[in-house]
């Protein structure tokens, strides 16, 4: 819930999907960060609606391979997506094809499909994406 945190001051309608949350849940208690939240059944309605996908999830045998063909399908055209988490959860091929189609508007990303990254990466042909090295969450705090 940092990323709301840290966004709500801006503005933005946030929508966020949880494991462990369901759309059938009334309450949940996000001190107002979040203004529409679901679980992994609400996960494609829910990007059908954002005009910017932050993936923050942790890597596992489910979630290998979750931003796909099908999940990028259901973004809006010209959307954009940061990954901020592992490499591994975007399908590399279904990202290239999604921005060489245009319809992905962007791609943000601080990991990597393999590391160290490939700097020969096709990828990196596409004026609209942005990759840092694994540092973008390295802050004064963090590094004492």
């Amino acid at each position: 819930m940092e990323i709301a945190k840290r966004l709500r001051p801006f503005g933005v309608k946030i929508l966020a999907t949880k494991r462990n949350w369901s759309s059938n849940t009334v309450s949940c208690d996000l001190d107002g960060l979040v203004d529409k939240k679901g679980g992994p059944e609400d996960m494609y309605e829910l990007v059908r609606e954002a005009d910017i996908v932050i993936t923050c999830m942790t890597l596992n045998n489910e979630s290998v391979g979750i931003v796909d063909h099908k999940f990028l399908s259901a973004l809006k055209k010209g959307s954009y997506l940061i990954n901020i988490a592992r490499g591994r959860l975007l399908d590399y091929m279904a990202v290239f094809n999604h921005l060489e189609s245009g319809h992905l508007g962007g791609l943000g990303i601080d990991v990597a499909w393999t590391e160290p990254f490939d700097q020969e990466d096709p990828i990196l042909k596409f004026p609209n994406v942005i990759i840092t090295p694994h540092v973008a969450g390295i802050t004064d705090a963090g590094c004492w």
